[in-house]
């Protein structure tokens, strides 16, 4: 039997309980979490606090969580801002440039930022809300460019497109804001319930 003041044993004995099914997850760290997000990882282990494991689609990427979703579109968006800024540069027309910031900011910045918060509070990123609230946001994204980008290169019809877009946004935002204040506390008892007690 190995001596339990034993730092070796110790150790040993830790290796292992990683790898055990069923066994307690180990620390996540933010390399780790985002990695995860990307489906790059499994989650295959138990975490207190959660029950279940989490379904098989989330290992083949088939089912989303609300993060993965925001992180992957906010890339597409930041392509797209990036090719249309160079192209502008290159035509030297920049009437466009208001739909071309607001691309930037709603598509890239703020739903980057909306992943972010979702990634840190697992119990909420999961939810059926957040995964709306993102979809929403992402359409309504691409209506307020489109009638922005109408409005400053001269075409009328723009002006309610871009008023409907500004409003889903607006909406949409509130809807983060209920969920930041209201959802928050419920996805930090989830994280704080998955730290094993000392």
């Amino acid at each position: 039997m190995h001596d339990p003041r034993s730092s070796g044993a110790l150790q040993t004995a830790d290796k292992k309980l990683r790898f055990l099914p069923g066994s307690l997850q180990p620390a996540r760290t933010m390399p780790n979490l985002v990695l995860e997000s990307l489906g790059r990882i499994p989650c295959s282990v138990k975490v207190p606090g959660r029950g279940q494991e989490p379904p098989a689609q989330n290992q083949l990427g088939i089912e989303m969580k609300a993060s993965s979703l925001s992180f992957r579109a906010a890339v597409l968006f930041v392509i797209a801002g990036m090719a249309w800024g160079i192209s502008m540069a290159i035509s030297n027309d920049h009437a466009a440039m208001p739909a071309h910031a607001h691309l930037n900011l709603l598509g890239w910045v703020s739903l980057f930022l909306f992943g972010i918060f979702y990634f840190l509070h697992p119990a909420v990123d999961r939810s059926r809300t957040a995964m709306v609230q993102v979809v929403i946001w992402i359409i309504a994204t691409v209506i307020l460019t489109v009638g922005v980008g109408l409005v400053h290169t001269g075409h009328a019809v723009g002006d309610p497109i871009a008023a409907v877009g500004s409003l889903v946004v607006l909406g949409d935002m509130l809807l983060f804001a209920w969920i930041v204040f209201r959802r928050e506390s419920a996805g930090a008892a989830a994280v704080h319930s998955a730290i094993p007690a000392e």
